[in-house]
């Protein structure tokens, strides 16, 4: 009777773990889902997916648009320094002197062509007013200054300018960060400074 019993005892422990195998393998297993829970999930994904991709994709068109206005202000600033440079500033024309004529006049004295000029009298709050000379070439420009350097001194009544006599200077027309550097340099050789 002992064994019996011992056998139908181990007989039972069997189909237990037998019936906790199967409930393992059970849970184990994934859900068997419908078709249409199937697509439904895809499409939440996918609309999930496509929410995010568009909010990366506004962020770069931000980003962008944010280092294109940057590289056009900097190709802009590069331009400006690289464009060979064909005007001359001409000062010390007094308010009633700064104009286009007396201009010609200067050029004249200077024995420079001056057909095809561009004049701009700059505001300034100083009695001289300085005027922005274009010409048409480099080599145009770069014939004033050698000239004015040669010819040294220029007076308006050299140039039969009518008015005050004043000194005309003849500089090149340089940014205004590089003038700024040019004028502190100046002042330290005015001062000995080295």
């Amino acid at each position: 009777m002992y064994s019996s019993s011992t056998s139908s005892s181990s007989s039972d422990e069997e189909s237990r773990n037998r019936l906790e195998i199967e409930k393992r393998k059970r849970k184990s297993k994934p859900k068997q889902m419908s078709k249409t829970q199937i697509r439904v999930t895809k499409r939440t994904s996918v609309s999930k997916d496509n929410k995010q991709l568009k909010k990366v994709l506004e962020h770069q068109k931000k980003l962008i648009s944010s280092l294109q206005e940057k590289l056009d202000a900097l190709n802009k600033t590069a331009s400006n320094h690289q464009q060979p440079n064909n005007n001359v500033i001409k000062m010390g024309m007094e308010e009633n002197q700064a104009n286009k004529d007396n201009v010609k006049k200067v050029l004249t004295k200077l024995e420079v062509p001056h057909d095809n000029i561009q004049v701009k009298i700059l505001p300034s709050q100083k009695m001289s007013k300085p005027v922005l000379v274009g010409f048409e070439t480099k080599e145009t420009k770069d014939l004033v200054l050698i000239k004015r350097k040669a010819m040294g001194e220029i007076k308006t009544n050299m140039c039969r300018i009518e008015g005050t006599d004043a000194n005309i200077y003849i500089n090149e027309d340089l940014p205004r960060d590089v003038r700024n550097l040019f004028n502190k340099a100046k002042d330290l050789k005015k001062n000995n400074v080295e």
